[in-house]
């Protein structure tokens, strides 16, 4: 037999080889299959820059610099990132996040940005419930709360508990704001009516 043709034989079944034992490690790697792409919305991806843990007891996996980002029909887009989250195993769709910073891009405007302690976030259709220090970022104006709720496929934000609103010209103390996304109009709210929502001016 000639040996040119043995060894280009050989070179290939080695080269077939490397090939079938990448797919195979990559298709059985923990990152690949810890969250299937089926579990989240047609226009959305995620990145991941960590290796998974399992929790001592297996429920749950926990997951480091984790984000994700979604897009709706009009391209506009949502991403939210945090340092630590926590998926459990029996409800894989909701996800806790600790150290949260999230992004909100609409066309023709300037981004919207939420930092906060916490969130708990919904894979399935982007709802976020911001929780613990939260601050909001649009422009010059800046909104501090407790809670913020995200309604990402209705374009609403409801912020509530310890509401501070400031501008480069003004202070706003209130219960609760809600926010038109599209619009960007805003409606103030007091739980009490003999509680006035407070305006202070700077100087």
């Amino acid at each position: 037999m000639n040996y040119k043709i043995l060894f280009q034989t050989f070179l290939f079944l080695c080269f077939v080889l490397i090939i079938y034992l990448t797919l195979y490690f990559y298709r059985n790697d923990p990152l690949n299959q810890n969250i299937s792409q089926n579990e989240l919305p047609e226009a959305s991806e995620i990145i991941k820059n960590t290796t998974p843990k399992v929790s001592n007891d297996g429920k749950e996996n926990i997951l480091h610099n984790i984000s994700y980002k979604n897009y709706d029909k009009e391209g506009n887009a949502y991403t939210i990132n945090a340092f630590e989250s926590v998926i459990a195993n029996d409800n894989p769709n909701i996800v806790n996040m600790k150290k949260v910073n999230a992004e909100i891009i609409f066309k023709n405007y300037e981004p919207i940005i939420i930092t906060s302690d916490k969130a708990v976030f919904d894979k399935i259709n982007f709802e976020t419930e911001f929780a613990g220090n939260i601050q909001l970022n649009y422009l010059d104006h800046q909104i501090n709360s407790q809670k913020l709720n995200l309604l990402f496929n209705k374009n609403l934000l409801k912020i509530s508990e310890q509401v501070i609103y400031k501008n480069s010209t003004s202070n706003l103390e209130a219960d609760a704001i809600v926010v038109d996304l599209i619009t960007k109009d805003s409606k103030i709210f007091s739980n009490s009516n003999s509680k006035k929502i407070k305006i202070l001016s700077k100087n």
